[in-house]
């Protein structure tokens, strides 16, 4: 699956292709939109639309949301890099936190023909790769 359904509800744009659309900040704004949690990570939309993943981390610095990886949760918001990715915690089990991402996985690598998806990943609490945590 695509990121057309997100990028589409979020952006009221046509979607182009993975490569050239990244989806998932608006992928994590579609989930809690379903989840009838909206109104919860709009207040975000401030600091920028949140298709783009900095302005989740504005958001998160402007108003101390940012939690202790240790102390992610389900519906928590998990930034990669330097801003570089989003998606959403499922949940910490042991070591690692449990994510769902949307725009994620082997196929979303930079010059791959086909489209990123939705996936289930996990990664060490400790990782690197995590910029940090976000409750809205």
């Amino acid at each position: 699956m695509t990121g057309k359904t997100y990028w589409v509800w979020y952006y009221k744009t046509r979607f182009i292709d993975t490569d050239r659309t990244p989806w998932c900040g608006a992928f994590v704004a579609w989930c809690y939109k379903k989840a009838g949690l909206y109104k919860k990570i709009s207040v975000a939309k401030k600091f920028g639309p949140l298709g783009y993943v900095p302005s989740y981390s504005r958001y998160a610095d402007k108003h101390k949301k940012w939690v202790s990886k240790s102390k992610a949760k389900g519906g928590d918001v998990i930034v990669f890099g330097r801003n570089r990715h989003v998606g959403l915690v499922e949940g910490i089990s042991g070591d690692y936190i449990i994510t769902i991402e949307g725009n994620a996985g082997p196929t979303a690598a930079i010059g791959c023909k086909k489209p990123g998806a939705v996936v289930r990943n996990a990664y060490k609490i400790d990782s690197v790769k995590i910029k940090g945590i976000i409750r809205p």
